[in-house]
């Protein structure tokens, strides 16, 4: 006999959204495509195929039932007292229209609650108090970035970020207090959580793209509808948006696709996930998330469009965007490995589930938030995620064996190590490896002079789940006065000779202006000589100013003639958009500061000094023995400042992650999109004394500084310049050379 379903939980269960709105006639919406530069690089086998629609109410019939059967599994619901959630209904006006509105009345008003309730019904049913180990919060990490000082970039800034919002999801709580009731759990329920052991309070359970509510989002919800009802003669292939460049693709052996979770609380059309025998056999014979060596053919002429039509013009209809949307929002879960897709703006809602094998997405009717049963539908969806991740890392962990060799787990290639590194293992194969210095060939001196003459390069992504079919064509960009960029001149077609050549093989970092990536840049055919490259990819309009400004930077302390910054090779932007973002490139120049001590960081409670260099040293005794040599670089450390001051560059942006040290002990100090062209004595002093702080550990802070936290150092803040005297920066240069090596 079910128990008696306390009063609490029936209003949770039984709770709607009370959503208004007034219709706009200014209605505002994003006039440019949401797609990412990295998702026309997916790779083939990930990429979407095709969006169907699930026939009627069967979804939402389905996920109630797995409510039911939750509800009807407790034997007694806990006396103590229910944190009942009260909903009030809100009236939106013109000021609180936007995404971030619409996701934080949903957080306070139905989402704590439904997380109490699934979490206590999925994974604590025996305890005798309430648990909550289910949080849906905004789990975006970044800081606020400044607006561009364009006025129509400004515009357009505020427009997306008033439509849509991908900063909120499921995560579980680890600062929950449930573990003291963990002695409860049914052996099933001890079993799920071993399989979210790896899960963090950054783990993304499920996608949530947040909609503004305004006429706009509406009429995007009913073309997304519109677009997946199609019939089966009506329904092409999705068509992926991938670069345009002609004449050029690369053929890459299939992925073995990770799998779908087999006893799910909801049931897929059969003939919508048949896939044909020739794609089934392709993969068969690979590891889940490994492949053979790519194959690719090289044209010996580029030709970048049929037309410069670089894709600018301002569309009026959100219709357009249908399959734009659904892009961006499929390339996020196969981002973080997510089944679930909800598109959500206020009054409405669509569910949509991700099928991996057939590359398939599958789309809800319209849901009605204020209906009388919309609470017990999102407990059902947050028990269905959780159920649906531990299912599918135990089918993982059952088809592959621990080995003590296979400790790289699956993790999201937009993280270099990131903290939800939950997923299953993914082997990688020698063709995804980057050659070491130690193995690359020996170049001439001319090579660097060779690429700083070239102005198209062809950018591919070969990491992870990048993998390019197409390649990017970007043109670099060159000053035409002080500020200025001269004007995009683009021919129809380049020979391949004199076109350089990056590809990108893995992600190193990523800050405010753009994501770092390391890479190896050829030039033409030839694939023996390279240049150890990074490539910075930015992220939006901040960032092309920020890397601007950041190439006059390095052109500055390129005619200063200072050694300790890497060497730029350029500015490049994509062709196919003005809107596009810029890569900037430049010579690789070791391991940041912040990777060296990360490991001692963790192992000595947050206190941390400067790494030694360990090199190789030959000892003649009758024969040639080897023996490692250490030696510190603290000295050098203050050289490469002091030269950096000499020059005239206030850095501003001192931090671990920004100082790299090659195997040889050279260090180079990075990253200088905020840096100015002016420093002072004082601020000369403060960098140095920072720096001297950062060596002893007696500062070390990975993700925040004094100026990205918001507490600005008087030495940093903008404000007024007050001369500094050219003998300031001798004494200082002098000071430091004059130290030991």
């Amino acid at each position: 006999m079910a128990p008696k379903i306390p009063g609490a939980v029936h209003d949770i269960l039984g709770v709607g959204l009370r959503f208004t709105y007034r219709d706009l006639s200014t209605d505002p919406f994003p006039k440019h495509s949401p797609i990412q530069f990295l998702d026309k690089h997916l790779d083939e086998n990930y990429v979407l195929k095709r969006v169907i629609s699930l026939p009627g109410t069967e979804l939402l019939t389905e996920l109630l039932d797995f409510a039911n059967e939750l509800l009807e599994s407790v034997e007694e619901f806990p006396r103590t007292h229910f944190p009942a959630i009260t909903i009030h209904s809100r009236s939106a006006s013109n000021e609180d229209l936007n995404a971030d509105t619409v996701a934080k009345y949903y957080q306070e008003s139905i989402s704590e609650g439904c997380c109490w309730l699934a979490s206590h019904l999925f994974l604590h049913s025996k305890a005798t108090r309430w648990c909550n180990d289910l949080s849906w919060k905004q789990v975006d990490g970044l800081e606020p970035r400044s607006l561009p000082l364009h006025k129509a970039r400004m515009e357009r800034r505020l427009a997306e970020e008033h439509f849509v919002s991908r900063k909120w999801s499921l995560v579980l709580d680890r600062n929950s207090p449930s573990n003291v009731w963990k002695d409860s759990l049914t052996s099933d329920e001890q079993k799920t959580w071993r399989y979210l052991s790896d899960c963090s309070q950054r783990t993304q359970l499920a996608v949530w793209e947040i909609f503004s509510c305004t006429v706009a989002s509406d009429h995007l919800f009913e073309s997304i509808r519109k677009y997946a009802g199609k019939s089966t003669e009506e329904r092409p292939e999705f068509p992926w948006k991938r670069p345009g460049t002609k004449e050029f693709r690369i053929q890459h052996p299939p992925y073995k696709p990770y799998s779908d979770a087999t006893q799910t609380p909801w049931t897929l059309p059969d003939e919508s996930l048949s896939l044909g025998a020739s794609q089934r056999s392709r993969a068969s014979n690979c590891d889940e998330g490994t492949s053979g060596p790519k194959s690719s053919t090289q044209p010996t002429v580029i030709r970048p469009l049929d037309s410069l039509n670089r894709g600018n013009i301002e569309i009026e209809d959100i219709s357009v965007w249908v399959e734009d949307y659904l892009q961006r929002a499929w390339a996020r879960a196969v981002d973080l490995d997510a089944t679930f897709i909800i598109l959500h703006r206020g009054t409405t809602e669509i569910i949509c589930i991700r099928h991996r094998e057939s590359q398939t997405l599958f789309v809800s009717e319209i849901i009605d938030t204020s209906v009388n049963y919309y609470g017990k539908l999102q407990t059902a969806i947050y028990a269905a995620i959780v159920k649906d991740q531990a299912q599918r890392q135990e089918m993982w962990e059952k088809r592959h064996l621990p080995k003590a060799e296979m400790t790289e787990k699956k993790r999201s290639f937009n993280h270099v190590e990131p903290d939800n590194s939950y997923m299953r293992k993914r082997r990688r194969s020698s063709s995804l490896s980057l050659k070491t210095e130690k193995d690359a060939p020996s170049t001439n001196l001319t090579l660097k002079e060779r690429c700083r003459k070239l102005d198209l390069a062809i950018v591919v992504l070969n990491y992870s789940l990048h993998r390019s079919s197409i390649p990017s064509i970007f043109i670099r960009r060159k000053f035409n006065g002080r500020d200025l960029l001269a004007p995009l001149s683009v021919q129809s077609s380049y020979p391949l000779e004199s076109c350089l050549r990056i590809d990108v093989r893995s992600r190193i970092g990523g800050g405010a202006s753009g994501h770092a990536h390391r890479a190896m840049m050829y030039i033409g055919s030839d694939n023996e000589h390279f240049q150890d490259v990074v490539v910075k990819v930015g992220r939006d309009d901040y960032s092309r100013q920020s890397m601007r400004h950041e190439l006059q930077i390095y052109e500055y302390l390129a005619r200063a003639k200072v050694e300790s910054v890497p060497h730029c090779y350029g500015l490049f932007e994509d062709i196919e958009s003005k809107h596009s973002p810029y890569i900037l490139v430049t010579s690789y120049a070791g391991k940041s500061l912040a990777d060296l001590q990360r490991k001692e960081y963790i192992a000595n409670n947050g206190t941390v000094t400067v790494p030694k260099i360990q090199q190789y040293v030959t000892i003649e005794l009758g024969y040639s023995l080897q023996r490692p040599n250490s030696f510190d670089c603290s000295p050098a450390f203050l050289r490469g400042l002091a030269e950096i001051h000499a020059a005239g560059i206030h850095h501003r942006d001192l931090r671990p992650p920004n100082i790299v040290i090659d195997k040889n002990g050279k260090v180079s100090i990075i990253d200088f999109d905020i840096a100015r062209l002016y420093v002072t004595g004082r601020q000369r002093k403060h960098e140095r004394k920072r720096m001297l702080k950062l060596l002893s550990g007696q500062e070390v802070d990975y993700d925040r500084t004094s100026f990205r936290g918001g507490h600005y150092c008087d030495d940093c803040s903008p404000g007024t310049h007050h001369a500094a005297s050219q003998w300031d920066s001798e004494e200082e240069l002098v000071r430091a050379r004059s130290e030991p090596p």
